[in-house]
């Protein structure tokens, strides 16, 4: 409960500062809150059943007082190119983040937040003087200076541990470890947040019991993990934007979907192993439960005057062989290829809602909402008929020249930092030896 009221705390509203490049109506300066929850993988069709049922009671309610549909996705469906584009409202060839890895000098590189060659909603956020919350969010690494605070994709998983360790004992962090957050003294306030992590995962490409077990225990200690230390950082930092992606529902649905759908004739020639169903074929549903309670402990910080917007980047689907192993792959037909949304609070009304929604819509729809002006680089619109009649003609979007990104020093990972993540996405058959 005391962190429950923290974070309410934390999610206070601030003066915002300055509005954007082009004057807005006075109506349209708001002082609301925007939380955007990212879940990568997340498709209605595993929600629904476990709604029906009354197993994510979360989800439900902002369902009643709100609108849900179907976000529009990029083929192909790679989570870093998708999740960028959800950020900045281009496509990959203008933000300049292809895929997971690129080559320079006959080596594979992970991409970095240097990679991304025009602003994201946050920075443009920022840079108008409002206060944003950024966790576990693609290519945060390394943290870039920002009106708040940024929690980086490579705070964890696993080898963050031994980060953590290192900045407890009080020593001074090597220059990649320095830019795992923004402002760099939040870390200490991570420590708790990682300290029950599980051991650092092997990268095997099986699906032993021992294997799909540890993978299980890290899935689920992460999501947890991702919440805590959003919850750590907004009793510090108080925002008026957060963004916070969770990965656990893609992660198990990689490798776990043969126990979901242990019928589907996609297996017929690759059954589970015996004792597989009885032992894996209720993960996936419990990783949406307990998702859903990581976006209830937000949700339930928010005022009626607040918006809560949550996406998907694609749905999943039984896959005969999706890249490697996997038995879970999307972007294989229109099914999987799409992903989410769902919207409520503030203007959103629940009577008149799209269908569906591009995911160019994102950044628009977040700026807008935070009282900015929309760059006209960006390829989406507000969506009219996710808000109430009568709001856009109030708060008409404003459309201003678009603003190249800030130039930053790189922080390069340590090698063995860079190998350890180049294995995981093979083990998740995102990349070939």
């Amino acid at each position: 409960m005391r962190m429950r009221n923290l974070l309410a705390i934390a999610l206070g509203v601030l003066a915002s500062g300055a509005c954007g490049e082009a004057p807005l109506p006075d109506a349209h300066r708001v002082d609301r809150r925007v939380v955007l929850i990212a879940l990568d993988g997340a498709a209605w069709r595993v929600a629904d059943p476990l709604l029906q049922r009354g197993e994510l009671p979360t989800l439900a309610e902002l369902i009643a007082r709100g609108c849900r549909g179907t976000m529009r996705s990029l083929k192909p469906s790679l989570s870093p190119r998708i999740w960028t584009s959800v950020a900045t409202g281009v496509p990959p060839e203008e933000h300049g983040i292809l895929g997971f890895v690129r080559e320079v000098d006959g080596r594979r590189v992970l991409y970095d937040a240097n990679d991304v060659a025009v602003p994201r909603f946050w920075e443009l956020a920022s840079d108008a003087g409002i206060p944003v919350g950024i966790v576990n969010w693609w290519f945060t690494y390394p943290a870039r200076p920002t009106r708040g605070f940024i929690i980086s994709d490579h705070t964890i998983p696993s080898q963050s541990v031994r980060w953590i360790s290192f900045f407890s004992k009080g020593e001074s962090p090597r220059p990649e470890h320095a830019a795992l957050v923004h402002p760099p003294q939040l870390i200490s306030a991570l420590s708790a947040p990682l300290a029950d992590a599980p051991d650092v995962p092997t990268f095997r490409q099986d699906h032993s019991f021992e294997t799909l077990d540890r993978l299980i225990r890290d899935v689920f200690w992460e999501d947890r993990a991702i919440l805590a230390m959003a919850e750590a950082a907004l009793a510090q930092h108080a925002t008026r934007f957060l963004a916070v992606y969770f990965k656990g529902i893609d992660r198990a649905s990689h490798r776990l979907w043969r126990a979901y759908e242990p019928e589907h004739p996609h297996f017929a020639s690759n059954p589970p192993a015996p004792g597989e169903v009885e032992r894996y074929g209720g993960v996936i549903p419990e990783v949406y439960r307990r998702i859903d309670g990581h976006v209830g402990a937000i949700a339930a910080t928010l005022a009626p005057e607040d918006v809560l917007l949550i996406v998907s980047d694609h749905g999943f689907e039984a896959a005969r062989k999706f890249r490697n192993f996997n038995t879970g792959g999307h972007g294989q037909s229109p099914l999987s290829t799409h992903g989410i949304y769902l919207a409520a609070g503030g203007p959103v009304d629940g009577g008149r809602c799209p269908d569906e929604i591009s995911l160019y819509d994102v950044a628009p729809t977040v700026l807008h909402l935070l009282g900015q002006g929309v760059p006209d680089n960006m390829r989406g619109e507000v969506p009219e008929d996710l808000f109430e009649r009568g709001y856009l003609d109030a708060n008409p979007v404003v459309r201003r020249p678009a603003v190249a990104k800030a130039p930053a020093e790189a922080a390069p990972l340590a090698d063995e930092i860079e190998a350890q993540r180049i294995e995981r996405l093979k083990s998740l058959g995102y990349l070939e030896d």
